[in-house]
């Protein structure tokens, strides 16, 4: 989201308004991913107060470990999507 920060000094004088945009750490999400569940492929993208999860991971308790991981970044009131797929298995 956006925001905006003023800046007021001695008796109260406005000396600054500053304009500031806050968003998530998307690289933090995907070095914390790559940590927890290495091997696996999977994108993170932002959207808004959102991440969206993309790729192809081993299993389907993967998925959840990485949802759960994403959820930690998320603010209050934002939202992981969920778009991974589960790898075939090879016989």
């Amino acid at each position: 989201g956006t925001t905006n920060l003023a800046l007021y000094g001695q008796d109260n004088q406005l000396l600054a308004v500053i304009d500031v945009t806050v968003s998530i750490d998307v690289d933090s999400v995907r070095a914390a991913l790559r940590t927890m569940l290495p091997g696996e492929r999977i994108n993170v993208h932002p959207i808004n107060d959102t991440i969206a999860l993309s790729g192809t991971v081993s299993s389907a308790a993967r998925t959840h470990a990485a949802l759960e991981i994403a959820k930690r970044y998320v603010y209050k009131d934002g939202t992981v999507l969920n778009d991974m797929n589960v790898a075939a298995r090879s016989r």
